[in-house]
């Protein structure tokens, strides 16, 4: 099974300025205040919105667009002194893409839906607008808010990071990084740990799910995409939303046809590569690419799984998994599926998801074929060490097959 994962690793292996925000900020750097009384006025959530998005709280869009006209301020100032100033007006337009471009969309989401909840805390129970910069002391209070409302560790640290971003952006002192914030934050971690309670699906239990799948779905057809769909999700250590997705325009985003390739030889595909340009982190928007090689009379090759699959589906462009009509796959039939499947093989389906199969194949890759950090971090496309809170011990994983 290892070469399954490590074969063609090496060929993927292969594959802070500052903008003042005229007067207002603190240095980022020292910590030291500077003077508040000189400039624009703080930004508020009734501070006129930069962007189209709605005014009622601050947004990353505010938040950038008020950094980048303090820039433009500086361009115009400086009009007169050099022949190229017109030139570095120019400018401005490529330094907003490229402010934008370092958050991905489901960021720049998350972080607003996290700037409307502090924003919210500030106006119901403080009485206040959210102003900028803002106080550690509301910070600290935020967290004991959202701690008291059960928010789990992850998510305040999130809203935080929300927060920290504007304060940066614009060159204000970041407060949660105060020692009265760090210490409460620290405190939520200790009294309300956060455990992920999700079990793998391990190689066993993949097995199981392959052969039950003739008596859950109608025709050859759907057979050979769930298979393959299930058998890509474990060995390529994929998340399901890098394969699936719950609407059509969010299709575009998730794995198609022309980012698979096969390797044949003696009419027998022997490797597949799988080409993921949309996944978490990826801020750079390089494609990352993912090869797997055949499990020779393996009757859960992954690799036979998705090539027999895509004789079926033809060579129509798109997402690679659509159903009989042509229709992207939706990712809520797929989650349907794999819950049944569970429940017919005798197990807890509310301790399996459909990133099991992602966390399965991490285990798996750790404990069966003793990749390395690097390894498994390459592999799953992981940008941090976030991994290793997905290794399961193969003991304790195959405790519920029987």
């Amino acid at each position: 099974m290892k070469e399954a994962f490590k074969a063609g690793l090496q060929e993927a292996r292969n594959q802070t300025g500052t903008i003042s925000t005229g007067g207002i900020a603190a240095n980022a750097q020292s910590g030291s205040a500077i003077p508040q009384d000189v400039g624009p006025p703080p930004m508020t959530s009734n501070t006129p919105a930069t962007s189209n998005h709605s005014a009622s709280a601050v947004t990353v869009e505010d938040s950038v667009g008020r950094a980048i006209q303090d820039t433009a301020a500086l361009c115009g100032q400086t009009s007169n002194n050099s022949p190229q100033s017109s030139e570095a007006c120019s400018l401005i337009p490529t330094l907003t893409s490229l402010v934008h471009a370092s958050l991905t969309p489901a960021s720049r989401k998350l972080y607003n839906k996290a700037l409307q909840s502090i924003s919210d805390f500030c106006r119901v129970y403080l009485g206040i607008p959210l102003q900028f910069p803002v106080p550690y002391t509301i910070v600290a209070l935020y967290v004991a808010y959202a701690y008291k409302n059960g928010k789990a560790h992850s998510t305040i640290l999130s809203q935080l990071s929300a927060l920290a971003f504007v304060h940066k952006v614009n060159n204000m002192y970041d407060p949660t990084k105060v020692f009265l914030v760090r210490k409460a934050v620290n405190g939520v971690a200790r009294l309300a740990p956060s455990f992920d309670t999700r079990l793998p699906i391990t190689q066993p239990i993949l097995h199981r799910l392959c052969r039950c799948l003739p008596h859950m779905v109608t025709g050859s057809y759907d057979n050979l995409m769930f298979r393959a769909i299930f058998t890509t999700a474990f060995y390529a250590l994929a998340r399901i939303g890098e394969l699936l997705a719950f609407t059509k325009p969010q299709s575009e985003r998730v794995l198609q046809l022309e980012d698979v390739s096969f390797e044949v030889k003696n009419d027998q595909a022997v490797k597949v590569h799988l080409v993921f340009k949309n996944f978490k982190h990826n801020i750079s928007q390089q494609p990352h690419s993912v090869p797997i090689v055949a499990l020779p009379r393996h009757p859960f090759c992954p690799v036979q799984a998705l090539h027999a699959y895509v004789k079926q589906r033809g060579a129509s462009s798109g997402c690679l998994f659509i159903d009989k009509l042509s229709n992207p796959l939706s990712r809520r039939r797929f989650e349907s599926l794999v819950h049944d499947c569970l429940l017919t093989c005798g197990l807890d389906a509310s301790r399996y998801k459909g990133h099991s199969f992602r966390i399965g194949g991490a285990s798996h890759a750790s404990s069966t074929c003793n990749f390395s950090d690097s390894q498994l971090r390459t592999l799953g496309r992981w940008k941090t060490d976030a991994f290793k809170k997905y290794i399961r011990s193969p003991a304790l994983s195959d405790m519920n097959v029987s």
